[in-house]
């Protein structure tokens, strides 16, 4: 099935990462643009201007914007918290409330982004808003309870409101470019709902799994719960 104007969300993972390859070399700059040349994480400046690290490697899921043309307009990155992840490796000394995540069904979120290219405010928080819808639809399909992550205090609020059962890990701590908690908010069709309601999405579904990247993708859900 192919899809012209619609809004989707493409699963990239081990499994056709080959051929998302120039979208996620395109990924790799934004997240430079965004997190370095934007907000100032000095500690991720690359020469080459790609930010990219040791979890960018074939256990990593990304959920990708792509728009008809191939353009890169957004993402988030999920890891599997049995495998090296963030938190574990780099933040650990601020997870001080709870044991570190280790669970299958547990999934760590990171590098959650809408590109530099979107200047408009409210199309901005349009494609984070359906980007968050697809983690829960992604989570719920692969049998997910909950997605941990080391996050900025200004997206606290946001977590909250997705669904009750929110759990801090640890107090809040101050790494030099800001403040940040480490976090697990839940999987559910609650959180679903709020965030399909949020950005105006019907029951349908944004997350898609292709083969190829658009403008020539094939659209595939059945494949979206499916083990990379």
């Amino acid at each position: 099935m192919r899809l012209r104007g619609v809004t989707v969300i493409y699963l990239v993972d081990r499994r056709n990462r080959e051929a998302f390859a120039e979208q996620l070399d395109e990924m790799y700059r934004q997240r430079h643009e965004v997190y370095v040349e934007k907000r100032g994480w000095k500690a991720l400046a690359k020469p080459d201007k790609r930010e990219i690290d040791q979890f960018d490697n074939e256990e990593a899921v990304y959920l990708m914007k792509i728009a008809d043309d191939g353009e890169v307009l957004g993402a988030v990155r999920l890891i599997d918290t049995t495998k090296p992840h963030l938190m574990r490796e780099v933040f650990s000394h601020i997870v001080t409330l709870a044991p570190i995540p280790n669970d299958p069904h547990i999934y760590e979120m990171t590098r959650c982004y809408v590109s530099n290219s979107i200047t408009d405010r409210a199309q901005k928080a349009q494609y984070a808003g359906e980007i968050m819808a697809a983690m829960e639809e992604y989570g719920l399909a692969r049998g997910l309870t909950y997605y941990s992550v080391v996050s900025d205090l200004y997206f606290v609020p946001f977590m909250t409101v997705i669904g009750e059962g929110v759990k801090q890990l640890g107090e809040q701590y101050n790494y030099g470019e800001g403040t940040c908690i480490a976090m697990m908010f839940p999987v559910n069709e609650r959180g679903l709902k709020i965030c399909r309601r949020a950005r105006g999405l019907d029951d349908s579904g944004v997350l898609v799994y292709s083969d190829t990247p658009p403008p020539h993708a094939v659209i595939d859900k059945t494949r979206i719960g499916m083990a990379a």
